[in-house]
């Protein structure tokens, strides 16, 4: 009698397991397979202003950051990985896209990066928040573009923690380790995922 408790006492608390876990699972969306990171990098951004057909904006139009802008700005991208990265290296194109309300900002921005024969190196897009003020528009947000080889995409991505700072006479700023002052990160991946957990 002792050792029939047992084994119903035991198949109770397996079939308890078992039913615990489907139920998780099926609450749950299933796991997805996440890109593998192959290495971590960091590029700088010295940007212009530029507008319609005109090189640089003039001064009046730099200085219009009102309730809704678009901002497209030009300019070197160089690459200060731990290890060379030279496609990162070339002429940036963004364009950001941002909503002020009071001191605050929130947008997106549009980044393509190409090498000096005009191929793409990487393009992609991304949220940001950030906030305005003394002259000066301060944001923060993740790029995730797609890497280019040959001018061809491939299944690997650049993910990039960015940040930047944009006064009257342009922007600076970056993405990954040493191109801004605050704590940043930002990989690329091998074009291979993960098998879900």
């Amino acid at each position: 009698m002792g050792s029939r408790r047992k084994i119903m006492l035991l198949l109770l608390v397996v079939c308890g397991a078992v039913v615990a876990l489907s139920g998780s699972a099926a609450t749950g969306t299933p796991p997805q397979p996440s890109p593998e990171p192959r290495f971590l990098v960091g590029a700088e951004w010295h940007l212009s202003f530029h507008c319609g057909g005109a090189d640089v904006c003039d001064e009046a139009t730099v200085c219009n950051f009102d309730t809704q802008s678009t901002e497209i700005l030009r300019g070197p991208e160089s690459d200060v990985s731990t290890h060379p990265h030279p496609e990162l290296n070339g002429v940036l194109k963004l364009r950001i896209v941002a909503g002020e309300f009071q001191d605050k900002e929130l947008g997106r921005i549009d980044a393509t990066l190409r090498n000096e024969s005009g191929l793409i190196l990487y393009s992609g897009s991304g949220p940001f928040v950030g906030r305005s003020g003394g002259g000066a528009v301060v944001d923060r947000g993740i790029l995730t573009a797609t890497l280019y080889e040959n001018g061809k995409p491939t299944s690997r991505q650049l993910v990039a923690n960015f940040a930047y700072q944009i006064t009257d006479h342009g922007l600076t700023g970056g993405f990954g380790a040493g191109a801004f002052e605050s704590p940043n990160w930002s990989m690329e991946t091998n074009g291979k995922t993960c098998p879900p957990s």
